[in-house]
Parts: structure tokens; sequence; C-alpha cells
């Protein structure tokens, strides 16, 4: 079902902020070998049924997860909705949604990107692809404590490969050095009344975590 209502409206949200999407930002889209670029496979029309869409669904996210690889979010960010636009209603969408978070974030629209993911979050809870993604870009617009929560909550997972489970203790490294970091600034604040040329944090690039994919077929 789709749960965010008919794909043009989720157009209308997100169509200006991929528009504006800045270079440089690392991207979480792998794939072994890119795929023909020719067009994505026609949408089904009603009364196809579930296997020509599940067919639309894997054509078209083969397509963006090239383009986004290339540099092309706001490309990847077309295809993606041109066949959500074209799907039957009952379609199971969450895929291409969670390929539209990963335009987002190649574009730099980590607030729009959250958003995405943190829908996904709510109806797969168990996806730890998307819990994961959801805290690298939470840690990367500095809400470090919500990204904490959610990387301490995936850590517990038992099936997390270990080279996740590495990455993921990373992260809470990170977060732990910067909420030192915070007190220390606070105390010079308390006794100095300013930070007193306290030293600044470089910018965490946000790695990858394809190898864990989003699975089709999780439910």
């Amino acid at each position: 079902m789709r749960p965010l209502g008919r794909p043009g409206a989720f157009a209308a949200a997100f169509a200006v902020a991929v528009s504006c999407a800045g270079p440089g930002t690392v991207t979480y889209v792998q794939t072994a070998e890119p795929p023909a670029l020719s067009a994505p496979a026609p949408a089904p029309a009603s009364g196809q049924g579930e296997a020509a869409a599940a067919a639309a669904i894997q054509a078209t996210l083969a397509v963006a997860q090239h383009l986004i690889q290339e540099g092309r979010p706001v490309d990847a960010f077309a295809v993606l909705i041109e066949t959500m636009d074209t799907l039957p209603e009952d379609t199971d969408d969450a895929p291409l949604r969670f390929a539209i978070a990963q335009a987002l974030m190649a574009g730099g629209r980590l607030v729009q990107a959250e958003l995405v993911l943190a829908r996904l979050a709510e109806e797969r809870p168990d996806n730890l692809r998307v819990r994961l993604d959801r805290a690298a870009v939470l840690f990367e617009l500095g809400r470090h404590d919500e990204a904490g929560e959610v990387f301490r909550a995936v850590r517990r997972a038992p099936e997390l490969p270990a080279d996740t489970r590495r990455q993921v203790e990373g992260f809470l490294g990170r977060i732990l050095d910067r909420q030192r970091l915070r007190v220390d600034l606070d105390l010079g604040l308390w006794y100095d009344g300013n930070i007193n040329g306290a030293p600044e944090t470089d910018t965490v690039a946000i790695p990858a975590f394809g190898n864990l994919v989003f699975d089709l077929e999780e439910r």
C-alpha cells in the first residue's frame, strides 16, 4: 500500500529540494555493474499484475542507482517519480521511496532524505539498512543524540554483519567524542564567557552501508 498517498503529491513535496541538489555528497547506493541506460522499463498498465509492476520497479531502480553513481541525482529522482506516477494504486512502492532517499542524500538534501527514511523506518522497523542510513543522516545533520539512539539499537541486532558493526561502533565513537567536546565547550563558556579558541571537529563523511541492501522482499 502507498502510505504517502498518490505519488504526485510526493513529487511536489520534493521536486524543488532535489532540483537544488549540491555536489560532493557521499552516496549510499552501490551496484556491481552499470545497467543499460536506454530507458527504464515501461510501468505496467492496471491489470497486468504484480509481476509486471515488480519488473518495472527493478528496472527503474537499476537505472536510478547508476544515475546516482554518475553524480546525476536529479535525473535519478525524475526516473523514480515517473515510475511511481504510473504504478497501480495498490503497488508497494517502498523500494522506490528508498531510492528517492538515496537520490536526496546524493544531492545533499539530507533534511528531506531523513523525512523519507523516517517514514520507511516506521513502516519497516526491522529493515537495518533503512535505520542505519537514517542514523548516518541524523549524525551528519548534527542530531547526535537521535543518531546515537538508533545506532545503539541497531548494534544489538544479532544479524548485523561484522563489518557493518564496526562502522556502527565508529559512528558511536565519534558521537561520544562530539558529546565530550560539547561538555568541554559548555564548561569553557561557564568559566570564561567564550570558547577561547576551542578545537573544532572535522566533518565526518558518511560511509556507505552498501553491504546491507534494501531487500525488496522484506516486509
